[in-house]
């Protein structure tokens, strides 16, 4: 029988990193995304993606998809739509990264 492959997120390894993030959101809403980070709570990360509430002037839910390439996202706020990173879902994909 053949091993089991697994994941990078079975295994615990970060899949993208803080450069990513600047490169498909921009410097700009990566640093208005380091004010957002201590406001998620709900945190959750599942084998495709990383899913938090930001509170920012209204919760919101916000994805990183974080199987394949490139890497995806969704957002429930106005600026939110598929692909679009706000700072928000860039708050979540900076938390991800800021967990040991």
């Amino acid at each position: 029988m053949a091993p089991l492959e697994r994941s990078a997120w079975w295994l615990g390894i970060k899949v993208f990193s803080e450069d990513d993030l600047e490169q498909l959101a921009g410097r700009d809403r990566l640093e208005r995304a380091r004010l957002l980070v201590d406001t998620i709570d709900d945190l959750y990360q599942d084998e495709w993606s990383i899913c938090g509430t930001v509170h920012d002037d209204k919760p919101y839910l916000a994805m990183v998809h974080h199987v394949g390439h490139p890497l995806g996202c969704e957002c429930a706020c106005p600026d939110g739509d598929p692909g679009s990173w706000c700072e928000h879902v860039v708050a979540v994909g900076l938390c991800y990264l800021d967990e040991a």
